[in-house]
């Protein structure tokens, strides 16, 4: 069955988001690699891999557990030292091409 993905544009500041289950994720010192895991009929054509490295690698573990835009980017902005608002259109960027990927689950 395919992962449920969301349409371009749907990440709404009222949802909480978190990292997909059905993951295989590794860690390679400052690179993560994140495999989605087929389903069993679909094994014959491979894992979709991402790469993600710099600040996707930041986002990507304060999503560990679910998180509303608002939180993710507070914690993002004491992380990087600015305000929330100079990096929002940035994560909702993020969220958005994640969660049409099916990398992130909405809740």
């Amino acid at each position: 069955m395919p992962r449920n993905r969301s349409e371009p544009g749907a990440i709404r500041p009222s949802d909480s988001y978190v990292v997909a289950a059905d993951l295989d994720v590794r860690r390679y010192g400052d690179v993560v690699l994140v495999a989605s895991l087929p389903a069993s009929h679909e094994l014959w054509a491979g894992p979709d891999v991402v790469r993600l490295s710099g600040t996707a690698v930041a986002i990507w573990e304060c999503l560990d557990m679910p998180r509303t835009l608002a939180q993710l980017c507070d914690d993002l902005a004491r992380r990087y030292e600015t305000s929330a608002a100079a990096i929002v259109d940035d994560v909702v960027a993020v969220l958005d091409d994640w969660s049409m990927a099916g990398l992130v689950e909405r809740r």
